[in-house]
């Protein structure tokens, strides 16, 4: 009897360790949501030629998307408002105002300027093509 309740306080103090050992680093996933916010955006940039009532949807469905990565993940929300940052500010600089993009897209992109950062971090997990065609073939959705 006394060697079961030696081996149950010992497996209960080192309860705890094994806990920690199995969480995952979120910082080795932050990566996923930079590399989602860039392939996002790129799509984001073909809207306009989908009509406006599916852009609308396609908003509304977006910021639902970021409000719940909000709640269960402050962290890669931060990370993924980041990468639209960078991927936006590099499509403005390559699309001079020649782009036809909606009010809506305009308004989304004012909100990625305001609320995210050119981390450095960041700029170095994307290359600098991955924003740079925006325009597809017609009737197909980019990749």
């Amino acid at each position: 009897m006394r060697v079961n309740v030696f081996h149950i306080a010992l497996f209960l103090m080192c309860l705890p360790l094994m806990v920690l050992a199995q969480g995952v680093d979120d910082t080795e996933n932050l990566g996923f949501y930079t590399t989602l916010a860039f392939k996002d955006a790129r799509y984001e940039q073909t809207l306009q030629q989908f009509g406006a009532e599916d852009e609308a949807d396609f908003w509304k469905d977006q910021r639902s998307f970021e409000n719940i990565l909000l709640v269960t993940n402050p962290t890669a929300h931060q990370t993924y408002l980041n990468g639209k940052h960078i991927a936006y500010g590099r499509h403005q600089q390559q699309c001079d105002g020649s782009c036809a993009h909606s009010d809506l897209y305009y308004r989304q992109a004012s909100y990625y300027a305001i609320n995210g950062t050119a981390v450095s971090n960041v700029l170095s997990t994307v290359p600098a093509a991955s924003t740079a065609s925006h325009t597809p073939s017609k009737g197909k959705l980019p990749k």
